[in-house]
């Protein structure tokens, strides 16, 4: 695959969504006190926070350039496109994941349809940020 064939903005502007969305998803205004319940810990117990914020940016740019390349080898643009391959790549790479971790790990479902359903939203609101954009 071409990475000259995507375009940055897309994958900029999705980069920056998907971690728009992070910050709100696991704030107080959304779901930062059940998931802390769910996980048996209070914020001082959490690992150090901006390690995994120094992280954050890496990760959804990696998720956006290669949903970008997914979508542009398949010639996908638009607000359905986006939907369709942003699901497509959730329920077969983040869901699958999760759902081992999730009977391995015997956490809380709870906890489980946090942590999967902030990366559906992601995974869909990057895809149409993309096809809109690519």
């Amino acid at each position: 695959m071409d990475l000259s064939s995507i375009s940055l903005w897309a994958v900029l502007a999705a980069t920056v969504v998907g971690m728009g969305i992070g910050a709100l998803w696991y704030s107080p205004v959304l779901f930062a006190n059940p998931w802390m319940q769910a996980l048996g810990k209070t914020p001082e117990e959490l690992s150090n926070p901006t390690r995994a914020m120094a992280a954050m940016p890496g990760n959804m740019l990696l998720t956006a350039v290669v949903l970008a390349l997914l979508m542009g080898g398949l010639g996908a643009s638009g607000i359905g496109a986006g939907i369709l391959w942003g699901t497509v790549v959730w329920a077969g790479f983040a869901l699958t994941s999760h759902v081992n971790l999730f009977l391995f790990e015997a956490r809380k479902p709870v906890l489980f349809f946090i942590n999967i359903g902030h990366l559906w939203v992601t995974y869909v609101l990057m895809g149409i940020v993309i096809g809109l954009l690519q």
